[in-house]
């Protein structure tokens, strides 16, 4: 049996002049019955907030948003060493805590405003974060076993061309 509490905060506005502001934050208690301890892979804290620029024609805009993500763990199972023997364990890995900026832009190259053009930079910083943890058993042994992380988006830049007909 889980038990879930927590709560969720949201605001928008319009600063004038075509910027606008979102703000959205989330803290969750995710926890088994009576355990105490934070479920595994559910971040207890979780905020989101942009700022985005648009000129009054429509002609052309962009965005900057900020993704942070709080204390997160993974429960993984590794062992003492080696030795074929060897006792397994389970360690709480924290792999959560993280922050990472997005920015865009997009313009319309004709007057019609049916050509756009978009340029996004995800994880403009470059912030080296995992997104979870795992464990796995070292080649050729049948007890030793080693931590890693599954990457999270590396700094990425797309340009897209979009058409609205």
């Amino acid at each position: 049996k889980v038990e879930v509490r927590g709560y969720e905060l949201t605001a928008t506005a319009d600063l004038g002049n075509g910027w606008d502001a979102q703000a959205s934050y989330t803290h969750t208690t995710s926890e088994n019955d009576g355990a105490g301890t934070q479920l595994a892979r559910i971040p207890k804290d979780y905020l989101k907030a942009g700022l985005a620029y648009e000129t009054a024609d429509g002609g052309w805009g962009g965005e900057a948003s900020v993704l942070w993500v709080g204390e997160q763990r993974s429960n993984v199972t590794i062992t003492d060493g080696p030795d074929a023997g060897a006792a397994f364990d389970v360690f709480s890995d924290n792999y959560g805590d993280y922050a990472v900026i997005d920015l865009s832009a997009h313009m319309f190259i004709d007057k019609d405003q049916k050509h756009k053009l978009t340029a996004r930079l995800e994880n403009a910083l470059d912030e080296e974060y995992a997104t979870r943890a795992s464990s796995a058993l070292v080649d050729g042994s049948s007890t030793e076993r080693f931590v890693y992380h599954f990457r999270g988006v590396p700094q990425t830049f797309h340009l897209t061309y979009s058409y609205d007909f």
